[in-house]
């Protein structure tokens, strides 16, 4: 119960309430009274977020045993979507699971499901499945697919990969209608105009191919048809790369880079054409050749300052991680986006674990898992593999390509080093000088490189003489609910040391700006 109070003053988010609720109501007795409280902090935080009040309004049913609790709580969430003009019907689908599946009230779920508004084929197809899963009204679900057919063919071509797949998934699992949803592929195939959606068609016909493995070679066409879209260097890259995921024949991916790279391709097409050569041909001398795997940490991050008594480490963590990373851990980095382009993904983050070089620029496979990685939490989480990612990604930032979004990561990275050990906090200082020396002045993230040091070095000694001074530098600025691990890091390391400590006031003082949120200047 302690630990859950000690929370209570950190929540900033809706979510955060919900969790707590759910927390407060597994303890039975007098923590259904907290539970309850929080349950309605989490509905008056819920703004246009469906899947809140549906959580909210599963602790009261199901923990509580207050349906009229729960109903208020779905009722709410009915009432905010209903102002919010651009609320999905996938919002509205799951406002309507909740009135059946801890109410069982159909009529509630088909009010939710009749709100008007649906004007995409996505929207559409989505009603229809709730209708389908909710009320098995599949004559309404029917007219929904028909509506959104018509709306198909009026799709610009750039969406036509798209939307043809959401009408196939549509007619198969709503419907139950396989052979329409072929019917709708081979439509989508027929108007494709482009690459892109040539090759998207393509992904949606493997993904119903798994159940018809007779209909393979539907999925090889589309990938022929690709190639007669194509214009430049870029289009026969991703058609090298669908011969590869498509299980086509070597020979095609090969002529598939040569013709990419007779193209005069620039430095970042020549690293993606030497990454197929690589992992899709297995021809490492080739690859090495056109494209080396990547830059050194000493050698990725420009040093714009100097840090006086403070030593710099650009690998160190990462070397110290990478022999810690496990190949299980790695396996489930590469399917953190839904599973998309899992070998891919995986491929990358060997060749950092290999090397301890990071691609420039740091493509999408492995960013994007990266990014989703860093944001793992609870008892379960791989701490190394967290760590592993948040590092990458902060050497990334640091270097020649500009990344936006990164404020959060160095706090993420620090909560796993804690987590990890003293070894791993002592190589993420020299990380955060590392960083800290890097941002040109002009950087947001200067600020949090700052605020990153003085918690990792406040973490292996508050009394840390070099800390008073550190804390004169301009350190960070707008530490809001985007930045929720900054906050918590400072109550823990900079706050709590400092309570009875007066030669820790600098400390205590930084603690409490960033609480406050204010404007942190030294």
């Amino acid at each position: 119960m302690r630990c859950l109070r000690a929370a209570e003053p950190l929540v900033e988010r809706g979510g955060d309430w919900a969790m707590l609720a759910e927390a407060w109501a597994a303890l039975g007795g007098e923590g259904h009274d907290e539970a309850r409280r929080c349950a309605e902090e989490a509905v008056a935080h819920g703004g246009a977020e469906a899947w809140l009040y549906r959580e909210a309004a599963a602790v009261h049913a199901r923990a509580l045993g207050d349906p009229t609790g729960a109903r208020l709580a779905l009722d709410r969430g009915f009432e905010a979507l209903a102002a919010e003009p651009g609320a999905r019907a996938r919002d509205r689908c799951a406002l309507a699971g909740g009135y059946v599946d801890l109410l069982g009230d159909r009529d509630a779920a088909r009010r939710c499901l009749e709100e008007e508004g649906a004007a995409s084929v996505d929207d559409l197809c989505a009603l229809a499945q709730g209708y389908v899963e909710y009320l098995g009204d599949g004559a309404t679900a029917r007219a929904l697919i028909e509506r959104a057919m018509a709306l198909a063919d009026e799709a610009a071509p750039a969406d036509v990969g798209g939307v043809s797949w959401t009408l196939a998934n549509a007619h198969r699992h709503a419907l139950g209608d396989r052979d329409a949803a072929w019917r709708v592929l081979e439509r989508g195939l027929e108007r494709a105009t482009t690459v892109a959606g040539c090759l998207r068609i393509a992904c949606a016909v493997a993904s119903h191919a798994q159940a018809e493995p007779a209909r393979r070679p539907f999925e090889l066409s589309c990938v022929t048809r690709a190639e007669s879209r194509i214009v430049g260097t870029d289009d026969w890259i991703a058609i090298a790369d669908a011969w590869h995921e498509h299980r086509g024949a070597p020979a095609d991916v090969r002529r598939c880079l040569e013709q990419a790279l007779a193209g005069r391709p620039d430095a970042a097409e020549r690293a993606r054409i030497a990454f197929g050569y690589r992992h899709w041909l297995g021809d490492a001398v080739s690859a090495d050749r056109l494209s080396p795997r990547g830059l050194a940490p000493a050698a990725l991050v420009v040093r714009n300052r100097r840090l006086e008594e403070w030593e710099a480490d650009p690998a160190g963590l990462l070397d110290w991680l990478r022999g810690r990373i496990t190949p299980k851990a790695l396996a489930t980095m590469s399917v953190a986006d839904f599973g998309s382009d899992r070998d891919t993904h995986l491929a990358a983050l060997r060749d950092i674990v290999e090397t301890g070089l990071i691609p420039q620029p740091l493509a999408w496979h492995p960013r994007e898992v990266l990014a989703i990685t860093r944001w793992l939490d609870g008892e379960k989480t791989d701490h190394a593999a967290r760590a592993f990612a948040c590092t990458v990604l902060c050497l990334d930032a640091a270097g020649p390509v500009y990344r936006d979004g990164h404020e959060p990561t160095p706090a993420l990275l620090l909560e796993s080093c804690l987590a990890l050990g003293g070894e791993a906090v002592a190589r993420a200082v020299g990380l955060m000088v590392t960083l800290a020396e890097a941002f040109e002045d002009y950087r947001h993230e200067l600020g949090f490189a700052y605020l990153g040091l003085i918690l990792a070095a406040a973490a292996r000694d508050p009394h840390d003489p070099r800390l008073a001074r550190l804390a004169e530098m301009p350190i960070a600025t707008e530490v809001d609910a985007r930045h929720g691990p900054w906050r918590s890091l400072s109550e823990d390391l900079l706050a709590w040391p400092s309570r009875d400590d007066p030669s820790l006031a600098h400390l205590a003082t930084i603690a409490a700006r960033v609480r406050g949120r204010g404007d942190l200047k030294g």
